[in-house]
């Protein structure tokens, strides 16, 4: 977890699918297997899309491989966002944001059209940009605050509350279907949040029994907004050699 992650609201597509997949992987153990298979699937029907003459037969053939594998995907990334979109919105609430978040999930393809009849559809499409057009790989996550897209209202500073919320969400509901450990790496989460926040995120990251890593270039900071000091080891490194401040 670390600024950059705020591009999670406000990036491309893609960041998100990133986002969603990687808890997918860690809960469902042939999910590698199937995106691999259907990405290969993907590659070898533009590759036929692009050929000087269209063998419709082997258009069809890839067509039907290729949706049985995007619904199953779409699938377990639908029942993934059902255990984490509860999640959040309890993550958000412990994180004091004042607002209503909704998931939406865009498939990739039309509702209420299956993948294969979607494939069909955009066949003069596909054809004509000589690329599939619609599929999982084309799945977007969309984030809404209230009834608007969140990286449109919030500031810049509840957009990187709702990020982390997301992240820690993404831990919860991992710990909670893989019974996976995790280990959290944190990187100058001070940066852009308050001593409170600063606070109210080591708290539930403590609440998630994780093993975390945190970096900061100023540790006293936020070494004076956390309770529990405890449960911290902190360290300085300066040119390779770590020195223990707790004996400081």
């Amino acid at each position: 977890i670390e600024p950059g992650n705020i591009v999670l609201l406000s990036g491309p597509p893609q960041t998100r699918r990133r986002f969603i997949d990687w808890g997918v992987f860690h809960v469902e153990q042939n999910f590698s297997k199937l995106w691999k298979d259907y990405i290969y699937c993907v590659k070898q029907r533009n590759s036929l899309l692009r050929t000087a003459r269209i063998d419709r037969v082997l258009l069809g053939v890839w067509d039907q491989k290729l949706s049985m594998l995007g619904e199953s995907i779409s699938k377990r990334r639908k029942s993934y966002l059902g255990h984490l979109g509860p999640q959040l919105s309890n993550m958000t609430r412990a994180l004091g944001l004042d607002c209503t978040i909704k998931l939406k999930y865009s498939s990739g393809w039309e509702k209420p059209l299956s993948l294969l009849d979607s494939l069909h559809k955009h066949h003069a499409k596909d054809l004509a940009r000589r690329f599939t057009s619609v599929g999982p790989h084309r799945m977007d996550l969309l984030i809404y605050s209230d009834d608007a897209r969140a990286a449109e209202v919030l500031s810049r500073g509840q957009q990187k509350i709702l990020t982390i919320a997301m992240y820690l969400s993404q831990v919860a509901v991992v710990q909670e279907l893989s019974k996976k450990a995790i280990v959290v790496l944190l990187d100058d989460l001070s940066a852009e949040l308050d001593d409170r926040n600063v606070s109210l995120v080591f708290d539930k990251l403590l609440a998630l029994d994780t093993q975390l890593v945190c970096t900061t270039l100023d540790h006293r900071r936020m070494l004076e907004g956390l309770n529990n000091l405890q449960n911290y080891k902190v360290f300085h490194v300066e040119h390779g050699v770590f020195n223990d401040e707790n004996k400081i």
